[in-house]
């Protein structure tokens, strides 16, 4: 998809005397049109022989010359890098983790130096930071479920009633370890 949209964007700019790109191009745009959307949980792709090039076309369109005078336009910045086009996550304080949780299940928790400290303790630990480095976020959610665990037992007599709530609301728990997994893993690997 990157190579597709940067060759149809510098095609409109710059002359290209390589057929082989032209080609590439073609067959990509047809591909593409074949291909799922991009997302998660997407099955194996099967492509058998839905996509084949069989022929090819070029076409001059329209000849002529471009004059171009200094000063009389405003400077073109072409792209700086080729990607999937993805964004970065925006970052979140994590005193919104306690807003959105209270929101969400409707209760009344104040636990951000909990939060704070569990998250502080968990990036700071050697083998989470070991385990963040060789695994993927799935399989870093394994040892992270264990040191969470860990991290909220070592506090449960200053925030008993936070802890509590969530051991008690399976659906709670569950919500509070993915984001605080986000937070850990996102951390850890920034660093």
């Amino acid at each position: 998809m990157a190579y597709r949209n940067l060759y149809a964007f510098l095609a409109q700019v710059v002359p290209f005397h390589d057929a082989d790109l032209e080609k590439l191009f073609a067959y990509g745009r047809m591909l593409l049109r074949k291909l799922p959307a991009p997302g998660e949980g997407i099955p194996a792709v099967e492509l058998d022989e839905d996509v084949a090039l069989q022929y090819y076309r070029l076409q001059k369109l329209e000849w002529g010359d471009l004059v171009m005078e200094p000063g009389a336009g405003t400077p073109l910045s072409g792209p700086d890098e080729v990607g999937t086009g993805t964004s970065e996550r925006k970052k979140e304080k994590l005193s919104t983790l306690i807003q959105r949780l209270n929101e969400r299940f409707g209760t009344t928790f104040d636990a951000q130096d909990l939060i704070d400290g569990v998250t502080d303790q968990l990036v700071a630990d050697e083998e989470m930071q070991q385990a963040a480095r060789v695994n993927t976020k799935e399989n870093f959610r394994i040892v992270f479920h264990k040191f969470l665990e860990n991290a909220l037992m070592d506090r449960h007599s200053r925030h008993a009633e936070f802890i509590d709530g969530l051991y008690t609301d399976g659906s709670l728990k569950a919500w509070f370890e993915a984001q605080m997994l986000e937070e850990v893993y996102g951390r850890l690997k920034a660093s």
